[in-house]
């Protein structure tokens, strides 16, 4: 088991577990909708929380949080509750809490890492950073109206197909009334080009998702909605902001950039294909 100091190890918790908070926000409030259309199902076994989407075929919403040492002996279960809904899961290992032989269980398992996933944060008590220039690149809150557009942003910045885009529209839109959710546009030149959005709970704000279209990267979008989401996140007394990118990824290099440092790098595990 990796040993952190106290200060190191209880920061490290606090961004781990307000990933886990902001996805199970999210996927609540998506699972409460007339008949469940997306088949969400979320169960806790010991520390662990397991999210299935079904209706949302995305490794990040069908994933395994919070899984250490302590639940080792639950992990049988865990595999057959996605099992049980015929779903592939994505266990997401944080390098704390873990001893070697939850590992080799994986794999006995059938599971293999296949990729990293870095965990960032930052304080709200020093400066935060303005940069962006105002005149260009305006940033506001998404109007409930402009969830179509928010989907259309989406898929493209993503790269997904366009038929998702509706789906995408109205899972979120869904939270736009749900306490701490938080929705941003980016403009460029009166053009919307970036999408970003805030969760904040229990004094954290997490930065749950954001994406540029194609055309309009490179012109300071993703900086201008991280700062002003820092901004936003010290107003309503948040004493932390975090969130999480793909390892040496642009996306990091923008949350480095405005002052967030690494908490940690994760592994990614996911069953072999047969």
């Amino acid at each position: 088991m990796i040993r952190l100091t106290t200060l190191v190890l209880e920061t490290a918790r606090k961004v781990e577990k307000s990933e886990t908070n902001a996805l199970f926000s999210r996927l609540n409030t998506i699972r409460n909708m007339e008949g469940n259309p997306n088949e969400v199902h979320i169960e806790h076994f010991g520390n662990t929380t397991a999210f299935i989407a079904k209706g949302i075929p995305d490794p990040y919403f069908n994933s395994v949080r919070g899984f250490t040492f302590a639940d080792i002996e639950l992990l049988d279960p865990i595999l057959e509750f996605y099992r049980n809904h015929n779903v592939k899961c994505r266990m997401d290992i944080a390098p704390f809490d873990v001893e070697p032989e939850l590992l080799i269980r994986l794999s006995e398992r059938g599971y293999y890492q296949y990729g990293f996933h870095t965990a960032l944060y930052r304080k709200i008590n020093i400066p935060l950073p303005q940069t962006y220039n105002k005149e260009s690149l305006v940033i506001r809150k998404l109007r409930e109206d402009e969830f179509g557009l928010f989907g259309e942003i989406y898929t493209k910045g993503f790269g997904m197909s366009d038929f998702l885009s509706s789906a995408i529209a109205k899972n979120n839109q869904v939270l736009y009334h749900v306490p701490g959710w938080h929705f941003y546009l980016a403009t460029y030149n009166n053009s919307p080009a970036a999408i970003a959005v805030l969760n904040v709970q229990d004094g954290i704000g997490s930065f749950a998702a954001a994406t540029t279209l194609p055309d309009f990267r490179g012109r300071g979008c993703q900086t201008a909605l991280l700062e002003e989401r820092l901004k936003d996140a010290a107003e309503l007394d948040c004493e932390l902001v975090v969130s999480q990118s793909r390892f040496g990824s642009v996306s990091q290099s923008n949350m480095e950039r405005v002052g967030m440092r690494i908490a940690y790098t994760k592994s990614l595990w996911k069953e072999i294909s047969k």
